[in-house]
């Protein structure tokens, strides 16, 4: 850190450690966290395209289940790990890319429209980060803070070359009411 004041130094180590103690398992949490995960790994894997639907509801169930005794909030890697597929194609079979017969896919979604729901309530109640939050939102539930902008052509189909220049260029010169005027536009 050349060039640093020692008290620089301090504020940024200060500034380390105070995140360490955000991001800090407890004895025995990690420990929870790996067995919850290893639980559910352990589940038979489900043939999305030829199993039941009931077995779906079943597994989403238990899946639910796990997480309440565990005391862990659900996510979407961990539905998936329960259904014995991967995030990204539970992710693909919601979006349609990965085709399972249509009512698998009705339960399959029913219960990821839950997960969408428990993150919104967690974000709004601050129980989860909102970063992580904004972050999950986006990425598993096509979330997005983009404006669109859309433009649409309100010209006359008649308008002339000239006239479109002739009225861009007096709008230019910040004349509106000139503009109107000489472009035939009644006032």
């Amino acid at each position: 850190m050349a060039g640093k004041s020692l008290a620089q130094v301090r504020d940024v180590t200060d500034v380390q450690k105070s995140r360490d103690k955000n991001i800090h398992l407890t004895e025995g949490e990690n420990l929870k966290y790996t067995l919850h995960s290893m639980n559910l790994m352990q589940l038979p894997r489900l043939d999305l395209k030829f199993c039941k639907p009931a077995e779906i509801h079943q597994r989403s169930l238990q899946y639910f289940e796990f997480c309440n005794n565990d005391n862990m909030k659900p996510t979407v890697a961990g539905y998936a790990l329960a259904l014995g597929i991967s995030r990204s194609t539970l992710t693909q079979i919601v979006s349609g890319v990965v085709a399972i017969p249509r009512d698998n896919r009705d339960e399959v979604e029913r219960f990821y429209t839950v997960l969408n729901s428990l993150i919104e309530d967690y974000m709004s109640d601050s129980k989860i980060n909102p970063v992580s939050g904004i972050f999950m939102m986006k990425n598993n539930f096509g979330y997005k803070d983009q404006q669109e902008i859309v433009a649409v052509d309100n010209r006359e189909e008649n308008t002339t070359p000239e006239a479109l220049i002739a009225e861009s260029n007096l709008l230019l010169s910040g004349d509106s009411k000139k503009a109107d005027y000489e472009i035939g536009k009644e006032l």
